[in-house]
C-alpha cells in the first residue's frame, strides 16, 4: 500500500487505508480510408486496503474504493479531485446507513480537509436536496458538473 500510494494526495495528518489503482490501454486503429477507431484495450483496476483496518471501517472503504472502480470504468477521470473523493465518500456514507453503521459519517462530516471532508459535505448536500433519491442525485451531479 505505502509503494503504491506515494506520490498520491493524503491529507495532512492522515493515515493511508486504501488505495485504488486503475490502469488502462488504449489502442488505435487504422483503417484504409483514413479514419481512425480507439477502443480501450486493456483495463485493470487494482485495490490495495491495510491488513490490519477494523472491519467497520473495512466494508466503509471497500464501498469508497469500488466506487472509485465503478466511476474509471464507466465515466473515466473526474475533473476535480474533490468531487470523485466527495461522491466515493457519499457512496460509502449510504452503505454505512444502510447497514446500521452511521456512527461512522459522523467522522466524514468532521474532516477539514477540502478534498473529502469538503468533497463529501458538497455531494451530501446534493444528495439530500434530491430527497436522499439516488437516481436524482446523480442527474443533479452530472447536470451541475459536466465531467461527472
Amino acid at each position: 500500500l505505502e509503494k503504491h500510494s506515494n506520490s498520491i494526495y493524503l491529507p495532512d495528518g492522515g493515515r493511508r487505508l486504501s488505495l485504488m489503482n486503475y490502469e488502462r490501454e488504449v489502442t488505435e486503429k487504422r483503417y484504409l480510408n483514413g479514419k481512425k477507431q480507439r477502443y480501450i484495450s486493456r483495463e485493470r483496476c487494482r485495490i490495495y486496503i491495510l491488513d490490519s483496518i477494523p472491519e467497520l471501517l473495512l466494508y466503509d472503504t471497500l464501498a469508497h474504493e469500488l466506487t472509485h472502480d465503478y466511476l474509471r470504468h464507466n465515466l473515466g477521470k473526474v475533473k476535480e479531485l474533490a468531487d470523485e473523493e466527495g461522491f466515493c465518500e457519499l457512496t460509502a456514507s449510504i452503505y454505512n446507513e444502510k447497514t446500521g453503521n452511521g456512527r461512522i459519517n459522523k467522522l466524514k462530516e468532521a474532516k477539514n480537509d477540502p478534498v473529502y471532508g469538503g468533497g463529501y459535505r458538497r455531494m451530501r448536500s446534493i444528495y439530500l436536496r434530491n430527497g436522499r433519491n439516488w437516481k436524482k442525485t446523480i442527474r443533479s451531479i452530472r447536470a451541475e458538473r459536466k465531467e461527472f
